[in-house]
């Protein structure tokens, strides 16, 4: 994959994450978002960090939330 094939992956992944989010489907939006930190966009990698947690946080699993917090910083 080039670099420009990766960003353009990792946008597209990014979005879907937020668009999931706010439609309250937040099993689907994590599992964007866990794809797209895999894609390592460091640019909102912490964006992503911070809506991981919020998603664990909705789902009742507020250990988790508290790991991708502190992973942001």
């Amino acid at each position: 994959m080039t670099p420009e094939q990766k960003k353009a992956e990792a946008d597209r992944l990014f979005n879907q994450g937020i668009e999931e989010y706010y439609r309250s489907q937040y099993r689907q939006g994590l599992q964007s978002w866990q794809h797209y930190q895999e894609i390592r966009d460091r640019q909102r990698e912490g964006v992503a960090l911070g809506s991981l947690g919020n998603v664990y946080n909705f789902l009742g699993q507020y250990q988790q939330a508290i790991d991708y917090y502190r992973k942001n910083g």
